[in-house]
């Protein structure tokens, strides 16, 4: 499942970082409410790149307990993105992120 989900980001990002400087292929990340607290989205243009729920790479389904914190690790995942990488966030860097202020 993974290289599919790898596959499948690959192609979006392709497709986001064209030589175009059009508004609607640029990546953005926006806090979202969810039940409990909250998440974050990605998007590339209108479509939603990445839609998370709740704390990544730390197990179980909790949600982020601010927006504050929920984008601390979406600019994570958009920067990795943005620069062409995975994704993927490690537990590590997710506990950082929320340990700064």
């Amino acid at each position: 499942m993974l290289p599919v989900l790898a596959a499948y980001f690959f192609c979006c990002l392709m497709a986001c970082s064209g030589n175009r400087k059009v508004a609607d292929d640029e990546l953005v990340c926006r806090p979202i409410a969810v039940e409990g607290g909250y998440g974050y989205i990605i998007l590339c243009g209108k479509d939603t790149m990445i839609y998370q729920p709740f704390i990544p790479a730390v197990g179980g389904h909790t949600p982020f307990d601010s927006k504050e914190d929920a984008m601390k690790v979406g600019r994570i995942v958009y920067d990795k993105m943005f620069e062409g990488g995975s994704p993927m966030v490690t537990v590590e860097e997710v506990r950082e992120a929320l340990r700064s202020e």
